[in-house]
């Protein structure tokens, strides 16, 4: 099961989730940290980059595609160009008959403190070059630990976190 996270802006944040499931029992294959599941996080920052988020998401091929919702804030070309990106996610997903779920901010940065990041070995530093990435993988993050159709993953992450 691959999951794809986007914080999309200016500078568009992404992570990806990967686990191997028993083909015998369909349980999760864990490895021994969390973070290894963690395959990858990064930004794109290069001016338009709505063909480089399709193309990103095309190399990627997840099996599901997770993104930060639109709110409004003050700084208005992030709220424009977020709808634009956002609406890049939805066409791939629908293009590639993929689920997706959208996530508000607040709810995943009141779940997910930088405390939480550190102790699970998440954290991108330093803050000031990685904000988006992180910001992904707290999306991630969050959608594996409300999944209610996978209590196998769900429980893993909130043992984890105690």
């Amino acid at each position: 099961m691959k999951a794809v996270a986007i914080d999309p802006g200016g500078t568009t944040g992404w992570a990806v989730f990967n686990i191997d499931y028993d083909k015998e029992t369909s349980s999760p294959l864990w490895k021994p940290r969390v973070a290894y599941h963690f395959e990858d996080a990064g930004q794109l920052t290069r001016g338009q980059h709505h063909d480089e988020l399709y193309t990103f998401l095309a190399l990627e091929r997840p099996d599901y595609l997770i993104y930060e919702r639109f709110e409004k804030r003050n700084n208005d070309f992030a709220l424009l160009i977020s709808c634009e990106y956002i609406g890049v996610c939805k066409a791939f997903a629908q293009r590639c008959k993929i689920p997706i779920f959208a996530q508000g901010a607040s709810d995943v940065f009141n779940f997910c403190s930088d405390d939480k990041m550190e102790y699970l070995d998440l954290f991108l530093r330093p803050l000031s070059r990685w904000k988006d990435a992180n910001a992904a993988r707290r999306h991630l993050l969050y959608w594996l630990v409300n999944q209610q159709n996978r209590p196998k993953i769900r429980s893993h992450l909130l043992q984890t976190l105690r």
